[in-house]
This record gives structure tokens, C-alpha cells and sequence, in this order.
């Protein structure tokens, strides 16, 4: 039988600076847009909530615990077009798929249209990117209606990312204190600034306009990258998890960015192992939930029965979440 990968449990204890961890592979290049932002920034320690704060000290135990999160799960949700259950006997944890649109990028965009005109080429880019951003603005906001209730009522308080590895995750748990510390900042030279003699004001005004700029670039990318997930971290409800292998997203984003089809082997292959190194990630936190934001392009059903057989001891029951936004667009295509 296979060994079940190792349990790992979240240390408290700090992790690297933001500026040194830089060459993350993110889908859009969310660590290098908030880490120069966030020089000098020190990261604060990532504490797991296990089981929302609860002792499992036995498999029954965290089984029937799974068991009771999953059943308590609503059928129906604000924002929400269909929600779909797929209980397993003795899960002990719930793998939760939000349903979410992927972007195209502009290089694959390029590589889908080689046989067009520069002209048209631009043109076709330009329109398509305009419109995956309003269909986004969609998703995101239907995202924000579902996560609501799950959050202040179902007791929700983490949030897988596709496409983040674990250096995204150390910059977000660097961000709220962070931005707290701009605001500490610019007031502090703000009120300097009220009692500085006037051969030091242009100096000062030129420090709180960097520190502010500083601050809306963070918020920014916060915003771009969680979307309607975005208030509830801002506001410490939810905390970012990145459970991506490293070098299994550096392959797939290889190979998305040679518009390769995703029925081809090379494809497949890529998707398979970088699933399996999404679950062992969650498996070593040893949670009693995953909820993970991520694309339609993946089957996790048959991903976790064949991952339940594999690893009979660390079985994961599945809720499908399709938000109303991605059933509508997808029905249009």
C-alpha cells in the first residue's frame, strides 16, 4: 500500500520576508505585485484552526466530525445555481469545490490566434480580455453571496486558492498587518506634519504619498486576486490558504500557456500530478475542510476515488458549489 504522506501541522513560527520570496509561480503574479509593496514587511505566523478549534483526538471522532460538517452543509446558497453532495463512508476530510472561471492569459491568447493578422490578432485579444473581466466581476460577486453565510453561520474560516503555492500564502499572512501599518504610519506623519517647520513639509508630503501609494497597491492586488473573497480576508474572517505544488504549477502553467488541449496526454498527465500534490497538501494539514476556488476543468469526484483507494486510511467525501455566474456563462458557450 502507498504511505500516506506525512501530517503537517501549521507552525506558529515566522516565516521568510515577502521581498525574499519573490519568484513564486502564481497564475498572476500576485507575489511580486504585493511583496514590492510590502518591503520591510514582517510576516506574522500562520496559526491552524484544526477542526474550527475543536480536539479530535480519534479517527471516530474526526470521522463523525466531518460527517456533521458535511450534512450541516446547506443545499442551497445565496449566489449559488446548484450545489451537489458525494458522501464517503468515514471521510475524514471535506473537499469543497467553489466553482470558479479561469482567465486567459495573453500569451495564450496569442498562441490560439497565430493564424490571424497582427491587426486582428490585437483586436481579438483586447475584446476577449475586456469580456473575461466583466464575466469575472460576475463570478466574483455571486463568490461573495455564497461565501457570506458559509462564513458568519457554517464557521468557514479558511480559503484554498488554485494556482498559489505556499511563498503566496506566507505574503498573504504578511498583508493585514501590513496594512496596518501603513495606516499607523501615514497618520503618525500626518500629525508630524501638522508641527513641522516648512523646510521639512515637502519631505514629509513626499513620505505619506509613497506610503499611501504603497498601501492602494497592496489593497489593489488583493482585491484582483480574491475577488469577492476579498472583504472577508480584509476583515480577518478568512485566511488564505496556497496548497499548489511548486513545480507541478510551473508544468501546467507551461502547458496552458501552449493553448495544449485539455483532453490531450500531456494535459491529462500534468492535471493528474498536480491534483495529487493539492490533496497531499491538504491531507498534511490535517483539516476537516478544504474549500478551494478553482477552475471547471477538473473532475474532482473521480480525482478522490481513485485517491480514496490509494490512500484507504485518509479518505475525503465532496460538495460541488457552481455559482450562478459560471452555470449561466458556461450554458452560453
Amino acid at each position: 500500500m502507498p504511505s500516506r504522506p506525512s501530517r503537517r501541522r501549521r507552525s506558529n513560527s515566522p516565516k521568510n520576508e515577502p521581498e525574499k520570496v519573490e519568484k513564486s509561480w502564481t497564475r498572476r503574479g500576485f507575489v511580486a505585485a504585493v511583496a514590492a509593496a510590502l518591503t520591510g514587511a514582517t510576516c506574522w505566523g500562520v496559526r491552524n484552526v484544526l477542526d474550527n478549534g475543536e480536539d479530535v483526538d480519534s479517527r471516530k471522532q474526526r470521522a463523525e466530525a466531518t460527517k456533521k460538517f458535511f450534512d450541516s452543509f446547506p443545499d442551497k446558497l445565496p449566489g449559488a445555481a446548484q450545489i451537489k453532495k458525494y458522501p464517503v463512508e468515514g471521510a475524514l476530510c471535506c473537499f469543497i469545490d467553489l466553482e470558479h472561471r479561469h482567465r486567459s492569459s495573453s500569451s495564450v491568447l496569442a498562441a490560439l490566434t497565430k493564424h490571424m493578422s497582427p491587426e486582428k490578432r490585437a483586436k481579438f485579444i483586447e475584446e476577449q480580455l475586456a469580456r473575461q473581466a466583466r464575466e469575472e466581476v460576475q463570478v466574483e460577486r455571486d463568490i461573495g453571496l455564497i461565501l457570506q453565510p458559509l462564513i458568519d453561520e457554517h464557521g468557514i474560516t479558511e480559503f484554498y486558492l488554485e494556482g498559489n503555492t505556499s511563498t503566496d500564502e506566507q505574503v498573504f499572512h504578511a498583508i493585514p498587518e501590513s496594512l496596518a501599518n501603513f495606516r499607523r504610519s501615514i497618520q503618525m506623519m500626518q500629525l508630524a506634519l501638522r508641527n513641522a517647520p516648512p523646510e521639512q513639509r515637502d519631505e514629509l508630503s513626499k513620505q505619506i504619498k509613497d506610503l499611501q501609494s504603497r498601501e492602494s497597491k497592496t489593497l489593489n492586488a488583493v482585491k484582483k486576486e480574491l475577488g469577492g473573497a476579498a472583504p472577508f480576508f480584509l476583515n480577518g474572517k478568512l485566511k488564505i490558504r496556497g496548497p499548489e505544488n511548486d513545480e507541478c504549477l510551473a508544468r501546467a502553467i507551461e502547458i496552458a500557456g501552449k493553448a495544449t488541449p485539455v483532453d490531450s496526454p500531456e494535459w491529462i498527465e500534468a492535471n493528474k500530478k498536480r491534483e495529487a500534490a493539492i490533496f497531499d497538501d491538504i491531507q498534511k494539514g490535517d483539516v476537516r475542510y478544504a474549500l478551494f476556488r478553482c477552475g471547471k476543468d477538473h473532475n474532482f469526484w473521480d480525482t478522490i476515488q481513485n485517491r480514496n483507494a490509494e490512500y484507504p486510511e485518509y479518505p475525503f467525501c465532496l460538495i460541488e458549489v457552481t455559482p450562478s455566474a459560471v452555470q449561466e456563462l458556461q450554458s452560453k458557450k
